[in-house]
Order: C-alpha cells, then structure tokens, then sequence
C-alpha cells in the first residue's frame, strides 16, 4: 500500500430471512465497486442459502463463515475480524472496513479517503469512523457528542444527560465521536491486532460500546470525517410497518414502571448505583 493507493478489505455480518439478501446484494457491490479486494461474510443463522445466492455474483471475492443460528452481533463481528486478522492475503497496513447488510459505500470513497488523510500529521494514531446518512443522530451541523452524553447511561438511556453538556464544538473538518459503532469502522489491519475485543457475553448493543474503549485503551483516537459515508440501501431493520420501532423490541418485552421503581432511583441516586438500576429497569 502506497500513500496515494489504499487496500481494504470489508466484513458484512447478515441474518435473518430473504428479504435481507437484495439489501446485501447492494452493500457487497457497492464495496468491490469503491475498490475492496476482497469481502468476509458472516451468515449469521440465514434462513436459507446465502452462499448459493451470493457465489453467483461474486464468486471467489467471497470468504464465508456459517452460523445455523444468529450468534448475536458481537460474535458475528468478531467472526468477521479473525477471518481477516488471520488472512495473510492482506497485509499489516491494508484496511479493514466493518459494514452491516442495509448499507452502501460511496464510488469515490478511496479517492476521498486519500485526499482527507493528506491533512493529518500522524494518521496511524486515528480509527476512523464512516458517517451513516440519516441515521447518525450523534453530530449537528458543528458538533459532535461527548464522553457526558454517555456517562451514566444503559444503552443511551441516561436519567442525568440533561444536567451535562453533551455536544463538542468541532475545532476542525473532524468528528472526534465518543462512540464507534461497528458498521463504518475504518481501521488497519496493524491496528486492529492491536485492540482487544469485546467479551463473549454480549449478544446485542454493547459489545461495540465496549470495543470503542478498548480503542481508547490501545492508544488510537477515533476520527470522522463527513465526506465519508455510508448511505441506506434498504429499510432499517427496526421498522415495523412502515413505523420506527426501538431494536430492542426484538429482544425484550417492554414493561411498565411500577410504583417502588421511585423509591428505588431515589435510594440509587443517594448511593450512586444509577447503572445498576437502570440495567434492573430494562433487563429484568
């Protein structure tokens, strides 16, 4: 890899039924399109033959790893990961590029990537972060969240945000996020064997929370740049009907507040547990 001629490699995580496939059939095009060399695909408990559906388009660009069941996203991704930290076909300093299904690269991402990165002094000290269109709520037109947003919270849900300023100023073209999810994640193959992943016991939501301190703990700060997107090839898949619902409904039963949940925020509030109320709210 030379300053001006970037190698990446993308891991896609998919699952669930057919009518994911035509979404994921964009966002595998949409990556050799922009200059992939090669795609790690997850099937992540498919109900039915990914492989045979996927061979006929892109045969032999395509490295596969079958789960009869969805595995959850940390172990999908993780899967995603090890196939490329331990593919000797990419070198240390090529690029690994993480990706959900319902995602497309733009065409002229490489190009951009190489023109933005001329204006970084050390660019091995960053992981970069791709821009979701539409569905980023963490920047405004000038800022960016912070460490507050997330301070004290389950899964974003924080019962103090509002006492805390939550938003940076961005001082330069940069996104500086807090937050990395997996989809977007930009990051050499050299650092990458750097950061510790995340525990097994996640299986939603957390596990890239986790993975954005474990950024932090090797030292790399992650960076964004707004010209560097990803678009929607397809519905999310939280929405029912047309209608946003939260993804967590997929995975646990919503329950009312009841009386001594009060009684309980006062006395965690008083002895500073608010995590662990929070996680008895929601998970429980």
């Amino acid at each position: 890899m030379t300053e001006n001629k970037i190698s990446f490699a993308v891991i896609v995580v998919t699952y669930g039924s057919f009518d994911r496939l035509a979404g994921l059939k964009k966002t595998i095009s949409s990556a050799f399109d922009a200059g992939a060399v090669k795609v790690y695909l997850i099937d992540n408990g498919c109900d039915y033959d990914l492989k045979a559906e996927i061979s006929q388009l892109f045969d032999g660009r395509v490295e596969y790893q079958r789960y009869a069941k969805n595995q959850g996203s940390l172990k999908g991704f993780k899967s995603g990961i090890m196939l490329a930290l331990n593919d000797e076909f990419l070198q240390p300093d090529d690029y690994i590029l993480i990706l959900d299904d319902d995602v497309m690269l733009d065409n002229h991402f490489l190009p951009s990537f190489c023109e933005i990165k001329k204006s970084l002094i050390d660019v091995n000290k960053y992981v970069w972060s791709l821009y979701r269109v539409g569905r980023d709520k963490t920047v405004d037109a000038r800022s960016d969240r912070n460490k507050n947003y997330y301070l004290n919270n389950v899964a974003g849900f924080s019962a103090f945000r509002r006492f805390s300023r939550v938003y940076t100023n961005r001082s330069d073209e940069f996104g500086r996020p807090f937050f990395i999810p997996w989809a977007g994640t930009f990051i050499k193959k050299s650092v990458l064997a750097k950061v510790k992943l995340p525990k097994s016991q996640y299986f939603v939501y957390e596990d890239d929370t986790e993975f954005s301190l474990n950024i932090r703990d090797a030292h790399y700060e992650i960076l964004r740049s707004y010209n560097l997107k990803l678009n929607e090839s397809s519905q999310s898949w939280f929405e029912n009907d047309g209608n946003q619902e939260s993804g967590y409904k997929l995975f646990y039963e919503k329950k009312p507040i009841q009386a001594d949940f009060y009684i309980k925020f006062g006395i965690a509030y008083i002895l500073g547990k608010i995590d662990l109320l929070l996680i008895e709210l929601f998970f429980t």
